[in-house]
């Protein structure tokens, strides 16, 4: 299985890695624990690498298959949020979340729809300077959102008469230039392409997460931030009844820019 023929060497080595920071053999210098703390960063931005390969190949052959059942969006929010805290605090990066009260329910793959947040709470935090807040906000729209992009609206068809839950993953970094608002979503681009960041992937993360939501019959786009910085709107349907269901099929939804 070329998963766990790629996946099990990065995983030894993770495991010798800990076992050696742990002091198994014997105490480390502090050159000795920063080299091995590097060696072990870099298995891990390659086992994510090769998690986000293996993610695209299922999607691109069909293979990509979704549980889906009533989720509240705000919780799943949440621990995306929480999972990203380590690097955010890391960072000196704040995140901020802003929730309505009310439950607000899609009908989703919670691990699928979790690992699109997390990506873009991950971007979020990693091209924010230093003290400069990321906010996760989750609502309610009983239509589409008034900043909704023009081909957006056009591409959902009938399944733009809502109701809609939206979530929104802004930040105060460099922004994304107006030409490549189009473009992140496609594979092996960067977000931002116009800063540098450490521990930057192979640009797989945003088309993979586009792909997951077309599958959710939602839209996934870039806005602009106010003052700087750039928003990430995800659009998912709410929930109806008898909603559940073990297969996602999803509108086809070209990635979309601000119109």
């Amino acid at each position: 299985h070329v998963s766990h023929e790629l996946k099990t060497p990065l995983v030894a080595m993770q495991e010798t890695n800990r076992l050696l920071l742990d002091g198994l053999p014997g105490p480390l210098n502090e050159r000795q624990r920063r080299l091995l703390d590097l060696n072990l960063q870099g298995s891990r931005r390659l086992s994510a690498m090769i998690a986000n390969l293996l993610d695209l190949a299922r999607v691109e052959s069909g293979g990509m298959s979704y549980d889906i059942r009533p989720h509240d969006l705000g919780a799943l929010a949440r621990d995306a949020t929480a999972e990203l805290e380590a690097l955010a605090h890391e960072r000196g990066v704040p995140c901020e979340l802003d929730l309505p009260r009310a439950p607000v329910v899609v009908g989703c793959d919670a691990d699928r729809v979790t690992q699109v947040l997390v990506n873009l709470v991950d971007n979020a935090v990693k091209f924010s300077p230093q003290g400069r807040p990321v906010t996760v906000g989750v609502r309610l729209e009983s239509a589409l959102p008034a900043d909704t992009p023009r081909v957006v609206a056009a591409a959902l068809g009938p399944l733009r008469s809502g109701p809609f839950a939206a979530v929104r993953v802004a930040d105060l970094g460099a922004g994304v230039p107006d030409r490549e608002k189009l473009r992140v979503f496609e594979k092996f681009r960067q977000a931002h392409t116009g800063s540098k960041r450490a521990g930057a992937g192979v640009g797989l993360g945003l088309a993979i997460s586009a792909e997951i939501v077309r599958a959710h019959a939602g839209a996934i786009w870039v806005a602009d931030n106010h003052p700087c910085g750039s928003v990430f709107v995800v659009l998912l349907p709410v929930a109806q009844p008898g909603a559940e269901r073990s297969d996602a099929g999803g509108a086809t939804i070209e990635p979309t820019h601000e119109a």
